[in-house]
């Protein structure tokens, strides 16, 4: 039963029911198919908004980009219209669970090695398939990532809110760009996670993505961001186009190895060129390094670390920057009967994976050297015994 006094959804097949996030130019709502009883997320615009055809282009973007993609990582879109006063909605599947930016916070702002490489592995994983379909999302930050409860414990990232997404007109099946384009000059995306060259005035495209997700790896990885130092969001700004960042090892809590800190400052380099240039590239360099630290045996040994080690790491001078706590539903968008090829998911289940335990190979090889010592003075003791 609807809570609301008047249901923004009235004559359309849903049923509004409590809204979930309020935005400056849009409202997701938690709403039922009034045929199949099935709960759904909606997204309507406001009202103002919805006399405005470039936010109504954008609403048309975000949901006809989502409609060519089919992926595990991406939030599934199941419908759009528009309210009987003439403002556009699309509705996707409702998300159990809460964003990373919730996640972080209630994790004292960092996650686990193994846990971290997973996430960012199916973030990837994701973005690879948006870009095969000639979409950047250009808004890829911790609260744009949900993580929903997936089989067994087991919890699966999602990509959501592609509605500030460029598209490559370049790319074959690639949606209708904007009406009216981005103004020159204009950046959009979440600071701290904007590519220096976008910041610069050159335009998103896949590099700029894979650089946010290399921040986001970063933050997950250390509780802050590359550049957090900075006193002011201007001065951020200034170094993410000066300055290359420090390494995550030097700021994370336990031990990063070192394919992992050279993977995530090669997506943090200032000159695209000299990043990955692929989200496939960075997905499949993840999926390696995630595969040898669930090893039985071999590269996580070799380079000292193990994930059930309590280890201690370097010192960290600043603590985690507190972050905001998102809804526990939450809608997205994706799935539809026009789809492309895709990449495979990963398959890397994160959170379920251990890496193997140092501490047992000390306490075989002490046992070892103790019998080999027995032995020794056992036979020391016969040979003064014949004498």
């Amino acid at each position: 039963m609807s809570t609301f006094t008047l249901d923004p959804f009235e004559g359309t097949r849903y049923r509004a029911l409590r809204p979930l996030e309020e935005g400056p130019r849009a409202s997701v709502h938690l709403v039922e198919d009034r045929e199949t009883e099935r709960r759904c997320a909606a997204k309507v615009l406001h009202a103002p908004h919805a006399r405005v055809p470039q936010m109504v282009d954008r609403l048309r973007l975000e949901a006809q980009a989502l409609g060519r993609l089919e992926h595990p990582h991406i939030v599934a879109i199941l419908a759009v219209g528009t309210t009987r006063d003439d403002r556009p909605y699309l509705v996707t599947e409702l998300l159990q669970g809460n964003s990373l930016a919730a996640e972080l916070e209630m994790n004292g702002g960092r996650l686990p090695v193994l846990e971290a490489v997973a996430y960012g592995c199916q973030l990837t994983s994701a973005l690879a398939a948006a870009h095969g379909v000639g979409v950047v999302h250009r808004h890829v930050a911790p609260s744009n990532l949900f993580l929903c409860d997936g089989p067994e414990g087991a919890k699966v990232l999602k990509v959501l809110d592609f509605g500030t997404a460029r598209v490559l007109p370049e790319v074959p099946g690639a949606p209708a760009p904007l009406c009216a384009p981005t103004e020159d000059g204009l950046v959009l995306g979440e600071p701290g996670y904007i590519a220096p060259e976008v910041l610069g005035g050159a335009p998103a495209d896949p590099r700029s993505d894979i650089y946010a997700a290399g921040v986001v790896l970063y933050r997950m990885l250390t509780g802050r961001g590359p550049f957090d130092e900075a006193s002011g969001t201007r001065e951020s700004l200034e170094l993410q186009r000066r300055s290359d960042p420090v390494a995550p090892s030097r700021r994370a809590a336990s031990p990063v190895p070192a394919e992992l800190d050279r993977l995530i400052l090669q997506t943090l380099a200032r000159d695209p060129r000299e990043r990955y240039q692929t989200a496939t590239e960075v997905c499949a360099a993840l999926e390696a390094i995630g595969l040898a630290l669930a090893g039985p045996v071999g590269w996580a040994e070799t380079v000292g670390w193990a994930a059930t080690d309590t280890l201690e790491g370097p010192d960290v001078s600043e603590p985690p920057p507190p972050r905001s706590p998102s809804s526990d539903e939450h809608a997205g968008a994706g799935r539809s009967a026009l789809s492309s090829p895709q990449l495979p998911a990963p398959q890397l289940p994160a959170p379920q994976l251990r890496a193997p335990r140092r501490r047992t190979h000390v306490v075989t090889f002490l046992a070892a050297c103790l019998v080999v010592m027995v032995v020794v003075l056992g036979a020391f003791g016969i040979a003064l015994t014949l004498r």
